[in-house]
């Protein structure tokens, strides 16, 4: 198994990506891998989809106020371990911000839809280990990568006056009900999240709250 770490990793410096996303990409992948090794794991797989809420700690700038909209993610965590336990994952996400300008003449508002790639990395302990029921908290930093912005019109903003990335800390409360799981979790963001010199307000940083259900596949025995 060592040796399959290895020739995967030399493999994967040679995938043509920015180097930010390299190293997120392989700080999972080494997490995942040394959970497997240390314990011979139980390992579960757990999709889920949802509805995230984010807002900004502060408003861009003086003479615009922001409306954040409902939003949406879907996508998998691993969890690797047993009573204590590894959860790497990958979502995409997608969120909704109006902008209402009080010092325009020409454009009142804005509706801005962001979407992003959001890589986790979190540790976790079942509180409740149960054959039908387990309660479990993690916690643990995120990355998310932006991939675009979208809206009608867009006259105001720019992809690249936003950071391209945030880095992110998650905590997570969670319940498996046989098969089926609820998550409830709070993103606390440490990243700026526009560029410096753009006028916009460089000390503003996103939190958010977020709900999902899904499945989980692999559970082991209650310990």
């Amino acid at each position: 198994m060592l040796l399959g770490i290895f020739v995967a990793s030399i493999r994967f410096n040679r995938l043509p990506m920015k180097p930010h996303m390299r190293k997120i990409i392989f700080i999972l992948f080494l997490l995942a891998s040394a959970a497997g090794l240390q314990a011979q794991a139980g390992f579960a797989i757990n999709p889920q989809v949802g509805m995230l809420g984010v807002r900004t700690s502060q408003e861009p700038r003086d003479g615009i106020r922001t409306n954040h909209k409902i939003g949406f993610l879907g996508g998998l965590d691993l969890r690797i371990g047993n009573r204590f336990y590894v959860q790497p994952g990958a979502f995409l996400t997608t969120s909704k911000t109006v902008y209402e300008f009080d010092d325009s003449l020409f454009v009142n508002q804005e509706e801005i839809a962001r979407t992003s790639l959001k890589l986790k990395a979190l540790a976790g302990f079942q509180v409740i280990d149960g054959e039908h029921f387990n309660l479990r908290l993690a916690a643990g930093p995120t990355y998310d990568f932006l991939i675009g912005l979208n809206g009608e019109d867009n006259t105001v903003f720019e992809e690249d006056e936003f950071k391209n990335g945030t880095f992110n800390l998650d905590a997570a409360i969670g319940m498996d009900i046989s098969i089926f799981t609820l998550e409830f979790g709070y993103s606390y963001g440490f990243s700026n999240v526009y560029q410096n010199g753009n006028g916009f307000n460089s000390d503003a940083k996103y939190q958010g709250v977020y709900a999902t259900v899904g499945v989980v596949f692999g559970l082991t025995e209650p310990n």
